[in-house]
């Protein structure tokens, strides 16, 4: 026995995402307000979901990850609008796939400590850290890089 189609119903995952896509604008316009206006919220988390799932072939956290993205995007906007100093030097590495998390922001990161404030991205990330970095990292005694923790 077939499943019966479904006319002009949306998939439940749509409605999963979009939910979610919702509540995380709901909750950086909470963050954001007074300093950027709702639209310009709302249109940076759907492009940074769609830039996202444009490519990627696990689908499982796009929408949490969509946060962290949006986030960063919408704080860098902030920063370059409201010329906002937070008087720590910020440095991104960006690369492909940044399977390693990419080893360079993990050795400054691990150098400078709170004196800078370090990000890396990738286009296409990988889902796990690259082993050979891993390994490399833990025989030089630096901690394998994390992600920026959710705001």
């Amino acid at each position: 026995m077939t499943a019966p189609v479904r006319r002009g119903l949306p998939d439940p995952s749509e409605l999963e995402v979009e939910h979610g896509l919702r509540a995380i604008v709901h909750d950086l316009e909470q963050k954001f307000a007074g300093r950027l206006s709702p639209q310009t919220v709302g249109s940076f988390v759907r492009e940074s979901f769609a830039l996202m799932d444009r490519d990627a072939a696990i689908r499982v956290h796009l929408v949490a990850l969509t946060r962290r993205f949006a986030w960063d995007r919408l704080s860098a906007l902030e920063k370059v609008e409201n010329r906002v100093a937070t008087g720590v030097p910020e440095v991104l590495f960006v690369c492909v796939h940044n399977a390693g998390r990419s080893l360079a922001a993990a050795l400054l990161a691990h150098r400078a400590g709170e004196r800078v404030v370090v990000r890396s991205a990738g286009s296409a990330p990988a889902d796990q850290t690259n082993p050979v970095v891993e390994q490399v990292l833990h025989e030089i005694g630096c901690r394998s890089p994390t992600p920026t923790p959710s705001r």
